[in-house]
């Protein structure tokens, strides 16, 4: 099975010229701050869509269920196989109130017995399914080039 992801409408980054390079500096050698080198900048089409995408992948932690492929950071990923809510050993104080509300984090295990802690509210991507592909691939055919919604709908290729 291959892996979908939703291909957002992009066009040829117009600082330089689709090559990736541009002015020198010590640092960063020649590399095209707008594309950050990667020759292409999204649409704005493509950029409401993009949008559009990151919310549905974003959730609070404690929303997630077992066996939901998520994303953090780094390159951090895994498919939840077991989460366990326990205390941090600290707390805050709520702004209205002046209580000490005690913090929560989640225990969020993957596979091979890997294991990340998340705390109360933070917020992990989850991973593209069928269905939010699809989503993001209609609501992208549905915007005008302005990136603004249609007035009409229009049905999405592929």
């Amino acid at each position: 099975m291959t892996l979908r992801t939703p291909e957002f409408e992009t066009e040829t980054c117009t600082r330089c010229g689709g090559t990736g390079h541009f002015s020198y500096n010590q640092i960063t050698g020649t590399r095209c701050f707008k594309c950050e080198g990667s020759k292409v900048t999204y649409t704005k089409r493509g950029l409401a869509a993009h949008a559009f995408a990151k919310s549905l992948r974003e959730v609070a932690i404690e929303d997630v269920k077992i066996g939901t492929r998520v994303y953090w950071g780094r390159g951090g990923r895994c498919t939840v196989s077991k989460m366990e809510r326990a205390s941090a050993g600290y707390s805050r104080k709520d702004k209205e109130t002046g209580e000490w509300i005690p913090i929560f984090h989640w225990e969020v295990y993957g596979q091979k017995d890997f294991m990340t802690t998340k705390h109360d509210g933070e917020i992990v991507r989850l991973g593209w399914t069928t269905e939010m592909v699809d989503a993001v691939n209609e609501y992208q055919a549905n915007l005008t080039k302005a990136g603004k919604p249609r007035k009409r709908k229009v049905k999405a290729n592929g």
